[in-house]
């Protein structure tokens, strides 16, 4: 053999060599992209999930929130029902009808929320006597302190 005839071989397969280099590099290039999606996709994933976690929290929040105003406001509501009773005690059913009057006249209030259940109010009653501002006494009758 001539080395012309090596040099063309030899030129042949460096020709070939760079080729198959050139393909591995494009094909590492598109796998490295691949991988840069698949984590970029990860991570908006990620943020999505803390994003939706976070307003889930945030409405507990305000739930937590809206039953605590609600609760005050009970509070107020029986507490003047019963400055208005203030020589009389009330049994709790009469305190309880008077309760969904006195809250049916108030503007934005829908008489058929919890708020407006017996045991609600109930709840409200026993907070008001562990603050020591009602008294219950027998046959289920609430006063003043």
């Amino acid at each position: 053999m001539k080395i012309t005839e090596f040099q063309a071989i030899f030129q042949m397969i460096a020709t070939i060599v760079g080729i198959v280099g050139g393909l591995i590099a494009v094909n590492k290039y598109f796998s490295d992209q691949k991988e840069k999606s698949k984590l970029e996709m990860e991570k908006t994933q990620d943020r999505t999930s803390l994003e939706k976690q976070r307003i889930a929290q945030e409405h507990e929040k305000l739930q937590q929130e809206h039953k605590k105003e609600v609760r005050e406001w009970q509070k107020v509501v029986i507490y003047k029902i019963l400055m208005k009773n203030s020589k009389d005690s009330l049994d709790f059913n009469s305190l309880l009808d008077q309760y969904r009057i006195e809250a049916t006249a108030l503007p934005d209030i829908d008489p058929n929320k919890s708020e407006f259940k017996e045991e609600e109010l109930r709840r409200a009653v026993l907070e008001l006597v562990g603050s020591n501002v009602l008294e219950l006494r027998e046959n289920d009758k609430i006063t003043l302190k």
